[in-house]
């Protein structure tokens, strides 16, 4: 893909996100990515995958996956988690500007991870 499509930028994107960083995307957007923590000085979690394709269109960043089995194993969560990884970890990069999409042989599905993550919060007066 890297050398046939001029809109991919990288593909097996590594993602990792430390301690630090899941705290502060959870108290930025008021949300829980892991489940509670046990009372543990020594319990330390991360989050790491791999993002399959990472395209620029249309002057917004993409995040396609390759789900094969998409019917039964949900991306939503994966792939916004991978959104809130890449506004992380790449400077002035916000949601507004990502657009995710999973796909298979039989389906292409998208949405904007910025919508899913303003529902459930207020606005300040």
């Amino acid at each position: 893909m890297l050398a046939n499509d001029s809109t991919t930028v990288a593909v097996e994107v590594p993602i990792w996100l430390a301690p630090a960083d899941i705290a502060a995307i959870e108290a930025e957007h008021g949300i829980r990515l892991l489940p509670d923590r046990p009372d543990s000085d020594s319990y330390v979690a991360a989050i790491t995958g791999h993002i399959d394709f990472l395209q620029v269109r249309n002057g917004a960043v993409h995040i396609p996956d390759y789900k094969p089995d998409a019917r039964t194993n949900k991306p939503i969560a994966q792939l916004t988690i991978y959104a809130l990884a890449l506004t992380r970890l790449v400077p002035g990069l916000g949601l507004f500007d990502i657009k995710c999409a999973w796909f298979n042989e039989n389906e292409y599905c998208e949405f904007f991870p910025r919508a899913l993550l303003s529902r459930g919060r207020k606005r300040a007066a």
